[in-house]
C-alpha cells in the first residue's frame, strides 16, 4: 500500500491542475498540486485553506457572467448525487500575478471535473477539482470564427462574383464538370444562375457538353498554379474575367474563383468596332456616290450645252430632234433630283403615302408606261404576266408605280442589249408576289443582300457601271416597307440575270378605285387668254428671265425683280394678277412677302404662286399657311404654267 508521501509525490507530479476541496457549501482548499499552482500563479500557503470563491472571485460577476454560480452548482451536484460532474467550457477570469509583483485578471476558458471522493467507510471526504486550461484552443477558435466572418462579410459584399467548385472526374480520370460548393450574392447576379449551391455546371446548363472549364480548374487544383483568364467565354454564353486559384488538398480538387462580368463591356466594344466598320463602309460609297452624283449630273448637261450651241448656230431655230433631246436629258435631271428628295424625305420621314384601293395590274400598268421608252431603246423583249381577275391594294397608286417602274429600269439598265425583261404576278388568299425578272449581269450571291442598301451598285463592283446614283433600289424597299410588304433580290449568280420580288397584302372587301384619268395638256404653248399682269420675283436672275420670257411668248405683261423687298415695293405700284414668289429669296423670304401682300388693299386678289426646290407635302401645306394659292416646285415647264393658268380663272371667279 502507497504511504502518504508516495500519495503526495504521484498527486503533485501530475500535470493535470488538481485540487481538494472540502465538500460544503462554500469549499475551502484542501490541496492543491504542483500544475494547479503554476496554472493560478498562487502558492500552496496562500490557497490552501482558503476558501475557493474567496481566491478566485470573479470580476463584476453578473447573471451574464456566471461561471463561478456554475461551479458552485456543479460541486453541489457532485456532493449531492455522489457522482462526478463534468462542467461545459467555462469562461472564468482568475487574478494572475505580474512579472513586477502586481496582480491583473486575464482571460481563462476551462475544461472543469467536481468528482466526490470516499473513504473506505463510504463517507464523502472531498471534491476532487482538475482543470484543463484551454485558453489558447478558445481564443484560437475565436480568431478563426472572426477570420471566417470576416471572410464571409468580404466576400459578401463585393461587386465581383466569387465561388468555391469542386472538381468532378469520370472513372479514367478525366476532369468532366464541376459542382458550386459555396458561392456570394454577386455570384448570382453575374452569372444569372439561380440557386447554384451545391448543383454542378451540367445542371445548371444542361445543353453544355464541353469540358474546357472543367480541365482549367483541374490544372490549377493539381498543380496549385493560380489562373488568370481575360474575357473568357463561358457556357452560359457570357464573358469573364477571372481569378481561379487552389483550396485545400489538390486532391480535393476544390478551387477558388473570383469573376467579373465583362459581357456588356466586350459587347459594347464590339458593337463600336462594328459601327466603325459600317462607317468606313458608309462612307466609301458616299465617296463613291458623290463622284457617281457628279458624273450623272454631267451626263445631261453636256447635251444641253451642245443643244443650246447648235441653237445659237442655226440662228435661233431649234430643229425637233435637238428639242427632244433636250426635253429628254432635262428629264433626266429632273428624275435624279426626285430621287435624291425622295429618298431624304423618306429616311426623315416626311412622306406620307396617299393610301386608296386600287388594282395592282393599274400600278404595273403606269410603271410600264413610264419605263417602255428606256426598254425599247435597248433593243429588250418586255413580257408582262398578269392575272385577268383583279388584285386589289391598299395602296399608294403614284408610289407604287414608281416601285415597279424603278424595278424596271433597273432591269433595262443592267442587261445587255436584246434582252428579256419579264413582270409575272402570282397571289394567295393573303397576299400578292410581284416579280420583275431579266436575263442581265445577275448579281453575286454575297452581294443579294447589300443591293438595297442606300449608295449601293453591285456593277459598279462587278466592273460594269450602268449610271444612276445607287439610291433608286434603296427607294423601292422603303416605299415596298411602307407598303406593308418585303422586297428581295434573287439571282443564280453573275451574268445569269437576276430577279427582284415584291411581296405586298391583299386589301379585303370591297372594289378598286379606278384610276383618275389626266387631263390632256396642250404641251409646247400657253393657254389662249387675255393678257395677265404678273410679278415675277426670283434672286436666279437667269430663271427670272427665262420665266418671264416663257409668259411673254404667252401674251402676258411681266416685271421681274430679284429679292423680296423689291417685290413688295414692286407689288405697291400696281394691282397684279399673278404673283409668283421664289421662296429662297434674300431679305425677305417667299413666305414673307406673300404674307405682306394679303395686307396689302391692291393685292387682295392677286393668285400667289410659291416657286421652290422644295416640292414636298410638308412644303406645300407651309406654302398654303403662308397665304399661296398654288405651289410650283423647280423646274417648272409647260405643263406646270399651263396648270397654273388654267387654275387662275377659276380662282378670281370665287
Amino acid at each position: 500500500m502507497l504511504s502518504l508521501d508516495q500519495i503526495e509525490a504521484v498527486f503533485n507530479s501530475s500535470t493535470i491542475p488538481t485540487a481538494l476541496f472540502s465538500p460544503s457549501d462554500d469549499p475551502v482548499f484542501v490541496a492543491v498540486n504542483d500544475a494547479f499552482l503554476q496554472t493560478s500563479t498562487r502558492t500552496r500557503e496562500e490557497l490552501v485553506g482558503t476558501r475557493l470563491f474567496a481566491a478566485f472571485g470573479a470580476p463584476q460577476e453578473s447573471l451574464e457572467d456566471s461561471s463561478a454560480t456554475a461551479l458552485k452548482e456543479s460541486i453541489a451536484l457532485a456532493i449531492r448525487t455522489g457522482k462526478p460532474q463534468t462542467m461545459p467550457a467555462q469562461h472564468y477570469p482568475i487574478k494572475v500575478r505580474q512579472a513586477d509583483g502586481s496582480e491583473a485578471y486575464e482571460d481563462r476558458y476551462w475544461n472543469a471535473v467536481n468528482a466526490p471522493v470516499f473513504d473506505a467507510a463510504g463517507r464523502l471526504i472531498f471534491v476532487l477539482h482538475y482543470t484543463l486550461d484551454i485558453t489558447s484552443q478558445v481564443k484560437a477558435q475565436q480568431e478563426q470564427r472572426a477570420t471566417s466572418e470576416l471572410y464571409s462579410t468580404l466576400i459578401a459584399s463585393m461587386d465581383d462574383g466569387f465561388c468555391i467548385v469542386e472538381v468532378l472526374y469520370d472513372e479514367a480520370g478525366k476532369p468532366v464538370d464541376y459542382r458550386f460548393l459555396d458561392i456570394n450574392p454577386a455570384f448570382e447576379a453575374q452569372t444569372g444562375l439561380k440557386d447554384a449551391r451545391g448543383k454542378t455546371v451540367r445542371e445548371l446548363v444542361p445543353d453544355s457538353n464541353d469540358t474546357h472549364w472543367a480541365e482549367l480548374y483541374s490544372s490549377v487544383a493539381l498543380t496549385g498554379r493560380p489562373l488568370r483568364l481575360v474575357e473568357e467565354g463561358s457556357p452560359i454564353g457570357r464573358w469573364f474575367n477571372i481569378y481561379a486559384t487552389r483550396v485545400g488538398d489538390p486532391k480535393q480538387g476544390k478551387v477558388a474563383v473570383l469573376f467579373s462580368d465583362v459581357t456588356e463591356s466586350r459587347r459594347a466594344r464590339d458593337d463600336l468596332r462594328s459601327l466603325a466598320a459600317d462607317l468606313a463602309t458608309e462612307n466609301r460609297r458616299k465617296t463613291e456616290f458623290l463622284a457617281t452624283l457628279a458624273h450623272e449630273l454631267r451626263n445631261p448637261l453636256a447635251p444641253i450645252r451642245t443643244g443650246l450651241e447648235l441653237i445659237q448656230l442655226a440662228g435661233g431655230k431649234l430643229p425637233a430632234r435637238v428639242h427632244e433631246m433636250m426635253d429628254r436629258q432635262l428629264n433626266q435631271l429632273v428624275h435624279l433630283i426626285d430621287d435624291l428628295l425622295d429618298i431624304a424625305r423618306i429616311n426623315s420621314g416626311k412622306v406620307q403615302l396617299k393610301r386608296e384601293r386600287i388594282a395592282l395590274q393599274d400600278a404595273i400598268a403606269n410603271a410600264v408606261d413610264t419605263a417602255l421608252p428606256l426598254i425599247a431603246a435597248a433593243g429588250h423583249q418586255l413580257d408582262v404576266s398578269t392575272p385577268d381577275v383583279p388584285l386589289v391594294v391598299h395602296a399608294d397608286p403614284i408610289r407604287l408605280a414608281q416601285v415597279f417602274s424603278n424595278l424596271l429600269t433597273n432591269a433595262a439598265k443592267y442587261t445587255p442589249a436584246g434582252g428579256n425583261i419579264g413582270i409575272t404576278v402570282q397571289h394567295d388568299e393573303g397576299g400578292v408576289r410581284v416579280a420583275v425578272t431579266d436575263s442581265g449581269i445577275g448579281i453575286p450571291a454575297d452581294a443579294l443582300t447589300g443591293v438595297f442598301d442606300m449608295f449601293s451598285q453591285v456593277s459598279r463592283n462587278m466592273g460594269r457601271a450602268q449610271g444612276g446614283l445607287g439610291i433608286g433600289l434603296s427607294l423601292v424597299r422603303s416605299l415596298v416597307e411602307m407598303h406593308g410588304g418585303a422586297v428581295h433580290a434573287e439571282s443564280p449568280g453573275e451574268g445569269k440575270g437576276s430577279s427582284f420580288v415584291v411581296e405586298l397584302p391583299l386589301a379585303t372587301g370591297g372594289a378598286a378605285h379606278a384610276p383618275a384619268s389626266a387631263e390632256p395638256s396642250a404641251v409646247g404653248q400657253l393657254p389662249s387668254r387675255s393678257s395677265l399682269k404678273i410679278l415675277v420675283a426670283d434672286d436666279n436672275v437667269d430663271a427670272a428671265e427665262t420665266f418671264t420670257a416663257l409668259l411673254e411668248i404667252g401674251g402676258h405683261e411681266v416685271d421681274v425683280v430679284h429679292d423680296g423687298r423689291q417685290a413688295l415695293e414692286q407689288a405697291q405700284s400696281g394691282s397684279y394678277d399673278l404673283a409668283i414668289l421664289d421662296i429662297g429669296m434674300p431679305g425677305l423670304s417667299g413666305y414673307e412677302v406673300a404674307a405682306a401682300l394679303r395686307t396689302m388693299p391692291g393685292c387682295v386678289h392677286t393668285f400667289l404662286a410659291a416657286l421652290t426646290g422644295w416640292g414636298s407635302e410638308e412644303d406645300q401645306a407651309r406654302a398654303r399657311a403662308a397665304g399661296f394659292d398654288a405651289h410650283l416646285t423647280k423646274p417648272a415647264g409647260l405643263d406646270d404654267m399651263n396648270c397654273l393658268l388654267q387654275s387662275l380663272p377659276d380662282r378670281r371667279a370665287q
